[in-house]
């Protein structure tokens, strides 16, 4: 296959969210091609790094040229193989701190993303004072195709269709040294989804799903499913497991019945 990663200045935001867009958008023509971006601070300096890989070992696939068209502050192009591109991945999140995840959808709207990653560029500062603290936000598309595969045998567990689609994942992985800055972390995290959210609501792109893997501690990751499906599986879990070991016996995070915590 091949891979790449891109990084752009900060100034070069509106081109790189316009390039996401159109990758996004550009699925149902090329299922070849994954993206992600990540909007992070570097050594002081805001930046924007796409991770551009193609499932077929092509030189500069046409669906990437709006990436390839904006000048990058560097650039990482190479053949790999599915294994040896996982551990390139794996060597950027270093280990021995905490860390966590929290994450929103809304559909694709470009003007909103880019309005988003904006606005987390400028509270970051805010996270300067927590030790090793590092947020990232990163931008992930559910593109048409895959919102159509999700009904493809049948029934629909997530509550998603192509109607509602491109959607676009908001995660924010932060992570930090101390325990002590636990609550610090927290609070900027849901500052900055409170604020995104209602302006998301606002402009009528708001989406109740939650995506498993990024959800937090503090969010109903499966009410976002919908309620016939939250229903259904609670359904099942009364019947077939019902003493609740299995929401019991591992702690913490969310459960059928929602989050354990609230923030």
């Amino acid at each position: 296959m091949r891979g790449t990663t891109r990084v752009f200045e900060e100034a070069r935001l509106p081109e790189v969210v316009s390039a996401f867009g159109s990758v996004s958008r550009g699925a149902t023509a090329d299922g070849n091609a994954q993206q992600y971006v990540a909007f992070a601070r570097m050594q002081g300096v805001s930046v924007a790094s796409a991770e551009l890989s193609y499932a077929l070992n092509i030189t500069n696939p046409p669906i990437f040229k709006p990436y390839r068209d904006i000048p990058a502050l560097a650039d990482t192009t190479e053949s790999r193989s599915l294994v040896q591109y996982c551990e390139y991945i794996n060597d950027q999140n270093p280990s021995g701190h905490r860390e966590m995840y929290w994450t929103i959808a809304t559909q694709l709207d470009e003007s909103f993303a880019l309005w988003a990653a904006e606005y987390y560029f400028k509270i970051v500062p805010q996270a300067a004072n927590i030790t090793g603290g590092n947020p990232v936000i990163i931008y992930q598309a559910l593109t048409e195709p895959m919102l159509a595969n999700v009904t493809k045998f049948g029934g629909n567990a997530l509550g998603l269709d192509t109607s509602q689609g491109p959607l676009i994942l908001f995660n924010m992985a932060f992570w930090w040294d101390n325990a002590a800055d636990d609550n610090a972390v927290y609070t900027f995290i849901h500052n900055y989804y409170k604020v995104i959210t209602d302006e998301a609501k606002k402009r009528g792109i708001a989406h109740q799903y939650i995506y498993m893997n990024y959800g937090s501690q503090f969010q109903d990751v499966i009410a976002g499913y919908g309620a016939d499906n939250k229903a259904r599986l609670q359904k099942v879990a009364a019947t077939y497991d019902p003493r609740g070991v299995y929401q019991t016996l591992q702690p913490g995070y969310f459960k059928l019945n929602g989050a354990p915590v609230q923030y």
